[in-house]
């Protein structure tokens, strides 16, 4: 698996259900933001995704998967969120790499535009948990989604996100 294939979400269907795509592992509100127009939607969801070895028994690190955090915010946009042809745009905001709580992660924020005007700001942590014997690790990816003006008016769920983005911890390697 390259580390292009591992940017995006897991494309695996769960056992027992027809292959749909990408989903969350767990997620707060209704899937594709519910009834709500595309001006108020909110989302919230973790996603986790099993990463093989670079070789058996040797984990690989989050710097050797996505890279240098700017690029991988702008390769994440080009290639998943808003790619060539796509009726949508992405404008890369942020993108850092913070350690917290022992474990390495990348943070990125970007904003998405839809023909209709609608605008929605994205904030996302992702971390990898520990090893597996085997060497295989879990890629956590914690992604909130509001609406561009209750971010930039500080309304609705937007003051929450810095507690959200650093509420979200994942065991880093046991020493």
């Amino acid at each position: 698996m390259s580390s292009d294939d591992m940017l995006g979400m897991s494309r695996r269907a769960r056992p027992g259900s027809a292959p749909q795509g990408v989903g969350p592992d767990a997620a707060w509100g209704p899937a594709g933001g519910g009834d709500r127009g595309l001006k108020s939607r909110e989302n919230l969801s973790v996603v986790k995704q099993t990463l093989p070895p670079k070789a058996p028994g040797q984990p690989q690190q989050i710097s050797e998967i996505l890279g240098d955090p700017e690029a991988s915010l702008e390769r994440l946009l080009k290639e998943t969120i808003a790619p060539e042809g796509a009726k949508k745009t992405a404008e890369a905001l942020n993108a850092i790499k913070v350690e917290r709580a022992g474990n390495t992660y990348y943070e990125y924020q970007w904003r998405t535009t839809f023909p209709s005007g609608a605008k929605l700001r994205s904030f996302s942590s992702c971390a990898l948990g520990p090893a597996d014997r085997r060497g295989n690790r879990n890629l956590y990816t914690l992604t909130a989604v509001l609406p561009e003006s209750e971010v930039v008016d500080g309304q609705g769920a937007a003051p929450l996100i810095p507690e959200i983005i650093e509420g979200f911890i994942v065991q880093p390697e046991s020493d």
